[in-house]
């Protein structure tokens, strides 16, 4: 194991161990009186620890804290080199094995994201190399029910060896975390240089491709289908070459077994898999030749807007081919997309005059020019297009220049979350944490590539780095989660005054809604009384207006009478004077109109007969005097019109005819309740509070 010396500082005294119960006391010590919020186990310590060794001169070696890489190990600061612990070689016998975990790996940046976990880069602080960790959840996996699938990502890498597929190192779990630990390919995906560079050349695409059936034909001679070859999972390595990754939803399958599983990427599935007739190690072969069609064009051989359509295209339409690419190349590309799965190049079966499978594949016009064995043994010099995209880089000026140059800056621009370096370090201060919160499902899960020994002094001065790195994480996530819960409380804060706010106008639109509700009823009743006043004022002209016909025609028929009752009695003065001088024995000469009305006599009597007799018929039908009602109601009214001309500032002389008229129209209602007076005098009095009631309105009108 190759390690690096960690300085120590001379304090003229005899130095001794420290024990790690003491080191526990010390620790806890110092973070209750740093911390004063709540303790959340025992473990929880702060950077007052630090302080605290520093002033500890009997401890066996001094660390030097500037190099253990205490930011680094929180996912939060740029990423630096991370010293390995390295204890002075004084004692090298009595060296134990150490069980590795997840706490011995220093977190450094995030890589990749998928839909179960993170990918990301480490550093194994026992060896210094970089490794790529893959840490699943535990709930999402039990949540989408995919659980078999890590189980047998992890059973495929421990049976694979191969130069063009990632090896798997380690294999851990913590309660609620899955981590696979594999070799860290620093070239990136080849999504990232398909989409930085857009297409690449025939022949750099021939190198790749040709690799990439090395790895496909040591999967399917396993009886192993990687069921999700796209882009994202071919990954780079730092000499170029290319490896297989991401086995989530691979399958051991045998020669003649069918499955039916709809599973990988919409745009790289075989006609096969969609329609779910059953299929086998040919939808690798479509897969490949789906992402090869990109690796020479930018985009996958099919697209739609939509799935339907997508598998509809896949199903029954062919493929573009584009003019720029080569006859062997689109040879190559109708071969690998043939959707009978029994033609298809690489999965097509021998016959006596044909060869058939990858041996077709592989003596294809387009690889002529391709050594296998060199390919198979790294003989042949990748192309540089790693190296053109590090001089871009530094073309543009980026100032770093790390291990994550060609990851995308989405990925390694994140900070890693406390969570998980937290879960990464459960082991430290309880070891038995992770067995106690593993379950059956996951049993055999661990899995260790490798093996580490050291001796008891190193293995002290480790436990107390992983335990510092412990409390730095923890305070930093409490800092977290101050500024989290200071956040959220303002936010609650901030709420409150919006709720607030909204129910003062809510509150405020109820006043004027009651104060418009009152006005519109006021309104409604004003109107109801109007209309209803309006009714009765009709009522009583519609009566005085009857009253007023019947007295006309009364009092017509009896002028009528007494005129002819009135001739009557000249006609009858008459008629005694000729008698009297007619037994007088005067001579008597009468005039023409003497001799007239003598001659209307008859008429006369003959009319007043008729007269009488209308003037009984219609005393028959005298509508009486206007109702009580009427009278009253009119009354009201003009008392509320009164007032309200009285509220419009009238003058005093005004008032008082209006009152004077109040006055007379009350005696001329108590009169008429007490003796039944004639209507007539009712009308005489209602009609003069009329006139004055409307010249008194008109003044106060002109008034205002």
């Amino acid at each position: 194991m190759n390690m690096t010396d960690v300085p120590e500082i001379d304090q003229g005294q005899k130095k001794r161990s420290i024990s790690s119960d003491l080191l526990n006391d010390i620790v806890l010590e110092c973070a209750r009186d740093t911390y004063s919020g709540p303790i959340v186990h025992e473990d929880m310590i702060g950077d007052s620890v630090l302080l605290c060794l520093q002033e500890n001169r009997d401890m066996t070696c001094n660390l030097s804290l500037n190099k253990l890489g205490f930011e680094n190990s929180a996912g939060i600061d740029e990423v630096n080199s991370i010293e390995a612990i390295n204890i002075s070689q004084t004692n090298k016998q009595n060296k134990k094995k150490i069980v590795i975990g997840p706490q011995h790996f220093d977190l450094l940046k995030l890589i990749g994201e998928g839909a179960f976990g993170k990918v990301i880069l480490v550093k194994n602080i026992l060896n210094s190399e970089f490794y790529a960790m893959k840490v699943i959840s535990k709930k999402i996996l039990k949540k989408k029910n995919n659980i078999q699938y890590m189980k047998s990502e992890r059973d495929i890498l421990t049976k694979l060896d191969h130069p063009f597929i990632v090896p798997l190192r380690f294999a851990f779990q913590s309660e609620t975390k899955l981590f696979l630990v594999m070799d860290f390919l620093s070239g990136g995906e080849l999504f990232f240089h398909l989409k930085r560079r857009g297409l690449l050349m025939e022949n750099d695409a021939r190198f790749y491709f040709s690799e990439m059936i090395l790895a496909i034909e040591f999967l399917h001679n396993n009886g192993i289908i990687h069921r999700d070859l796209k882009p994202e999972n071919v990954l780079l390595k730092g000499n170029g070459h290319v490896c297989l990754t991401d086995f989530g939803l691979a399958k051991e399958i045998g020669d003649s077994d069918k499955v039916r599983t709809l599973c990988g990427t919409s745009e790289y599935m075989a006609p096969e898999m969609i329609a779910r007739n059953g299929y086998s190690k040919s939808v690798d072969w479509w897969s490949l030749g789906a992402l090869f069609y990109e690796m020479l064009t930018s985009n996958p051989p099919f697209t739609a807007k939509s799935q339907k359509e997508l598998d509809r295209k896949i199903l029954s339409e062919k493929f573009t081919i584009p003019s720029y690419l080569t006859a062997g190349a689109s040879s190559l590309l109708k071969g690998l997309l043939e959707k009978d799965s029994n033609k298809r190049l690489g999965s097509s079966k021998s016959t006596m005059f044909n060869i058939g499978g990858v041996a077709a594949l592989k003596q294809h016009v387009f690889f002529d020019s391709i050594d296998w064995i060199a390919i198979e043994y790294l003989e042949v010099e990748p192309p540089n297009i790693l190296d053109m995209h590090v001089a871009e880089a530094i073309k543009n000026g980026e100032s770093e220049l790390g291990p994550t140059i060609h990851f995308h800056e989405g990925f390694t621009g994140q900070n890693i979350s406390y969570s998980v370096v937290e879960e990464t370090l459960s082991n430290v201060t309880s070891p038995n944490r992770s067995r106690a919160g593993s379950d059956e499902k996951y049993d055999g899960f661990e899995y260790a590539g490798e093996t580490f020994e050291c001796t008891e002094e190193e293995i002290e001065v480790m436990e107390t780095h992983l335990k510092l790195k412990l409390a730095k994480v923890i305070k930093k996530k409490l800092l977290k989660q101050k500024k989290e819960n200071e956040k959220n409380e303002k936010l609650m804060l901030d709420e409150q005054s919006r709720r607030l706010k909204i129910e003062l106008e809510e509150k405020q639109r109820a006043e004027r809604f009651a104060i418009e509700e009152k006005e519109r009823l006021e309104f409604e009743k004003q109107s109801a009384e109007k209309e209803k006043r309006q009714k009765l004022l009709n009522e009583r002209k519609v009566h005085l207006d009857v009253i007023d016909k019947y007295n006309n025609e009364m009092n017509s028929i009896k002028k009528k009478i007494k005129s002819n009752r009135k001739k009557l009695r000249d006609i009858a003065d008459l008629n005694a004077k000729i008698e009297n001088m007619r037994c007088n024995g005067e001579p008597m000469k009468l005039s023409c109109d003497q001799q007239e009305k003598l001659a209307k006599r008859e008429l006369l009597e003959e009319e007043l007969k008729v007269l009488e007799c209308q003037e009984n018929n219609l005393l028959l039908s005298d509508p009486g005097p206007l109702p009580t009602h009427l009278v009253e109601a009119f009354t009201d009214i003009v008392i509320g019109e009164t007032n309200e001309i009285i509220a419009n500032s009238i003058s005093d002389e005004d008032i008082s005819v209006i009152k004077c008229n109040d006055n007379a129209v009350e005696m001329v209602l108590a009169e008429s309740r007490s003796s039944n007076k004639n209507t007539e005098d009712i009308k005489t009095a209602s009609n003069s509070i009329d006139e004055d009631w409307h010249q008194v309105s008109t003044k106060s009108k002109k008034k205002r």
